[in-house]
């Protein structure tokens, strides 16, 4: 009977087996790691983009529930009948340039809501706001513009904040008192009172997981010396 000795060790082709078999687990590993990272990412920029839309309309929301009286003219910052218009538009209507150039108004209307500190304080002023849509290369961005009447702090410039940034789409419907819908309103020059219902659509870009699309309904609402609540849909 021969003799047979056990083979010791292995041989280089089992190494290399072994080899090419780890290095392809590793590379499956890392790439389903590094897609672990790249789908967080995107999910947690995509709720950024979520929240950020929900913050704008809430801040609408706010500013539209706390419009100026027609007679506040008289006494809180001008006798311009024409200053208390409430003016707004639709992206698909006659857009009115603001005074830069850079973008298009909204809606623009007086009102007693402000992000001044001093005035969440106690010391209200009566101001213009307007939302202004800026476009950009890819997605535009929307701007809040306050500024105060004219003979209540002339001093004061205007403070633009940007509420929203990856703008895809605005819709804007206005609803009158006899339930007619309409996409501009006052443009004209009517001189119309402020609608009851404003509904705002806004759309943004939430990289390649698509867009995320809020609307808010909201019955404006009249406040004298101060922001006063009103009710919402």
């Amino acid at each position: 009977m021969p003799f047979r000795r056990d083979r010791a060790g292995f041989t280089l082709m089992e190494v290399l087996v072994a080899m090419v078999l780890a290095a392809i687990i590793a590379a499956s590993v890392f790439t389903v790691f590094d897609r672990t990272l790249e789908v967080g990412s995107e999910v947690e920029g995509s709720g950024r983009i979520l929240q950020m839309v929900r913050m704008t309309l809430d801040r609408l929301a706010v500013d539209l529930r706390s419009l100026a009286r027609n007679e506040d003219r008289k006494t809180n910052g001008t006798g311009d009948e024409d200053a208390f218009l409430f003016l707004g538009a639709s992206p698909e209507s006659a857009l009115v340039p603001d005074d830069n150039g850079t973008g298009l108004v909204l809606m623009s209307f007086p009102t007693w809501s402000s992000l001044d500190t001093a005035q969440t304080l106690g010391r209200w002023r009566l101001n213009r706001v307007s939302y202004i849509v800026r476009a950009s290369a890819g997605a535009g961005s929307l701007v809040r513009r306050e500024e105060p009447f004219m003979d209540m702090e002339s001093c004061q410039a205007p403070v633009e904040v940007e509420v929203a940034d990856e703008v895809t789409g605005v819709r804007l419907i206005f609803v009158d008192r006899e339930g007619r819908e309409t996409d501009a309103w006052n443009m004209d020059g009517e001189g119309l009172d402020p609608p009851v219902l404003v509904r705002f659509q806004l759309t943004c870009r939430a990289d390649s997981l698509g867009e995320w699309t809020l609307e808010r309904s909201i019955l404006p609402g009249f406040s004298v010396n101060g922001p006063e609540k009103g009710d919402e849909n």
